[in-house]
């Protein structure tokens, strides 16, 4: 039982603020789907495979195939992103030199989830499963050093933005068996959370007028349910198919947006709805006996369908022109004569925001297990450059930045699960 100890430790070190993401998500936030770290190795693939609480998030119908007994699942996590901001040198005949950093960033942030499902000895009774995950969130951390020409130059300013928050699922499901080859499942979510963003500006010139800077902060209206169903067929020991569907929902805000030193302050209500997704997904397992399990999901959002609306104490403001957007998952498994999984995957997105965006995730991982203990561990790594405007005018510095012009970002995640599941001798069959 002493590892089962130190795994306790490395859980309560780990845990922590749920992950951030990157700038532009906000205030609607990005999927990430990893309730646990095989799920994060087989780079979000498995909705048809993952039998363990986090099947209340991928396919509830895949609870129906967990072991028989009690099951608990906890997964600490943590997430890097590495952001770099430059904008192009041009010289005297407008060639580009080269291209100058002037933001690097590097934030390490962490969380935790997990749950538990129970599947009883009679089969004329559902599995059921509790469990708690991150739906969206938006912890992000911006620090940009203005300087007149280089680094090495005294700092005129300090830019800084701050945003924490995010929306939490706390589900309840089931499954069933409806006939031997196949299983359906219901899963209910509770969101809960708060949304807050705070951006300043930092002058060490002591200029004599008021250094701009607002705070907004959101606090969620309403408990908003997410409902989804899901579906699983065994074609045979070697080959399942399976699909399942989550409801659209709205995220209603009251917000205040209050300068940070003039004390004038604006309220209002935001409204973000959230798409209808869907989900097919298979599993292959080979015959022989070093088992190699191949899974492949695919995801589509219906983000152009969906209609946002700010409503402030000056305007009315509908928020359009979202794309939809499509997630492509694939894993590989392999399994060798004690136990020890290896996995891979590759994961392909798009962004709702703008479709020729689109990123790429490789993730690897491994676990292994004692008697009534199992630990997976994974990783994943998604690099992304696009261009985005300057998040603060150069001109509140005295730039003269070339009007229109875009930065360059360049993104670098990075993605860590841990997932310790117990099962319960006296629980178990």
């Amino acid at each position: 039982m002493a590892e089962v100890r130190y795994l306790w430790l490395i859980l309560v070190l780990v845990a922590g603020p749920l992950w951030g993401q990157a700038y532009p998500s906000y205030p609607l936030g990005q999927y990430w789907i990893f309730p646990d770290a095989r799920t994060l190795g087989l780079a979000g693939s498995g909705t048809v495979s993952n039998t363990y609480p986090g099947a209340l998030v991928m396919n509830p119908a895949a609870l129906g195939m967990s072991a028989v007994g009690l099951q608990l699942e906890l997964s600490p996590m943590v997430r890097k992103l590495e952001e770099r901001r430059s904008y192009p040198l041009y010289n005297r005949i407008d060639d580009i030199t080269q291209q100058s950093i002037y933001a690097l960033n590097l934030h390490w942030y962490g969380g935790i989830q997990g749950g538990l499902v129970w599947r009883p000895e009679w089969k004329f009774l559902p599995t059921m499963a509790i469990g708690r995950y991150r739906e969206v969130d938006q912890n992000y951390r911006y620090l940009e050093e203005v300087r007149k020409n280089i680094f090495g130059d005294s700092l005129l300013a300090e830019n800084r933005i701050t945003i924490d928050g995010q929306l939490q699922r706390v589900s309840v499901g089931g499954a069933f068996r409806i006939l031997p080859a196949v299983y359906v499942g219901f899963q209910v979510g509770i969101l809960s959370g708060k949304l807050d963003k705070d951006s300043s500006i930092t002058f060490f010139d002591r200029r004599p007028f008021a250094e701009p800077g607002v705070r907004i902060t959101r606090e969620l209206l309403g408990h908003p349910l997410v409902f989804s169903v899901g579906g699983i067929f065994l074609f045979n020991p070697h080959f399942r198919l399976g699909a399942t569907v989550q409801l659209p929902y709205t995220v209603r805000w009251k917000y205040n947006r209050v300068h940070r030193y003039s004390e004038t302050w604006i309220s209002g209500e935001e409204r973000f709805e959230y798409p209808l997704q869907a989900t097919g997904g298979m599993e292959f397992r080979a015959r022989q006996e070093l088992q190699a399990r191949l899974n492949v999901d695919v995801t589509y959002f219906w983000w152009s369908r969906t209609r946002s609306k700010v409503l402030s104490d000056t305007h009315v403001r509908d928020v359009r022109g979202l794309e939809d957007a499509v997630h492509i998952k694939a894993g590989i498994e392999h399994i060798f004569f004690n136990k020890v999984p290896f996995r891979v995957g590759i994961q392909f997105r798009t962004s709702p925001k703008n479709r020729r965006r689109s990123r790429t995730l490789l993730t690897a991982g491994t676990g292994f297990s004692g008697k009534y203990w199992h630990v997976d561990m994974a990783g994943g790594f998604s690099p992304l450059s696009y261009r985005f405007p300057d998040v603060f005018d150069d001109s509140l510095f005295g730039g003269f930045r070339v009007e229109g012009g875009l930065d360059t970002v360049e993104e670098n995640f990075f993605f860590g699960l841990l997932t310790l599941r117990l099962f319960p001798g006296f629980l178990r069959k």
